[in-house]
């Protein structure tokens, strides 16, 4: 697939299974709301620094808890339902979730060491933490599709010879697999990452402006409602930018190793589809 065919079934998939993508998400999401709105529910009288101390530090702790914890099992708990839809499999909202769950530690480590490696790698001017990041774009699907206990069962049967999920055992092997499905194609991954970062600051940008017609800039409702916009449009956007780099480790499974997704389909039990 090209970057547009890419592009195009993601917002395909997303479309016709909205209930499904958008349920992940916002289930997941909807404390760290609870959390946003926080600051907006205190009555709010004159210019009190007090209460505005609790807004900025409730939108540091909604920031911090979605990078640590939600981001990490909202994208896993994503990749497993695009993977199912895409070979045609059965999924709903709460085995997607339920699968996530049961990848939780290695979902929510790994990633976490990734993070770190990108922040340093951005410390060294930037374009070493780039290239960091897209190098590890692959991560979740990697640790859903191929080291989760469920499907390292299922690799077993299809007995691929390259890529075999049976020597994915700890956080290095996600990231070297990662890393090896990523080589010579970094161009693509950045591309998708530009696209849904210019729609998410677009959008953004829209909604604080929408926001700030009718609130104080500085005010606790302000902070609260920026904290809230920002995790709406994350909800809704976020899935895509999941969708589609699920898309392109599949492709690049295609490319590099003669995946075969009938193949794998049919291990799991159900005949792929054309998606």
């Amino acid at each position: 697939m090209g970057l547009g065919m890419v592009l195009d079934r993601s917002f395909r998939l997303y479309t016709e299974n909205f209930p499904l993508m958008f349920g992940i998400t916002a289930i997941l999401h909807a404390p760290i709301l609870l959390l946003a709105f926080l600051p907006a529910a205190i009555p709010y009288i004159g210019r009190s620094s007090f209460l505005g101390a609790i807004a900025i530090f409730s939108t540091a702790i909604v920031g911090l808890l979605s990078m640590l914890i939600i981001y990490p099992l909202s994208t896993g708990a994503t990749t497993k339902a695009v993977s199912d839809k895409y070979l045609g499999n059965p999924v709903t909202v709460g085995s997607a979730l339920s699968e996530a769950w049961a990848n939780v530690g290695t979902l929510l480590l790994t990633q976490f060491v990734v993070g770190l490696v990108v922040m340093v790698g951005f410390l060294l001017l930037v374009v070493p933490g780039i290239l960091l990041m897209l190098s590890y774009a692959l991560v979740p699907p990697v640790i859903m599709i191929e080291a989760s206990s469920r499907t390292r069962k299922v690799f077993s049967l299809t007995g691929e010879p390259k890529g075999n999920a049976s020597l994915i055992r700890d956080g290095v092997d996600i990231r070297k697999r990662s890393w090896e499905l990523v080589r010579g194609n970094r161009g693509r991954v950045f591309l998708v990452f530009l696209v849904f970062w210019v729609m998410s600051l677009l959008v953004s940008t829209g909604g604080g402006w929408f926001a700030g017609l009718f609130l104080e800039p500085t005010s606790a409702a302000a902070v609260s409602a920026r904290s809230i916009v920002s995790n709406i449009i994350s909800i809704v956007i976020s899935p895509l930018e999941t969708i589609a780099i699920t898309l392109l480790y599949y492709d690049l499974r295609i490319r590099k190793e003669g995946f075969d997704l009938e193949m794998l389909s049919q291990a799991m039990g159900t005949p792929a589809v054309n998606t």
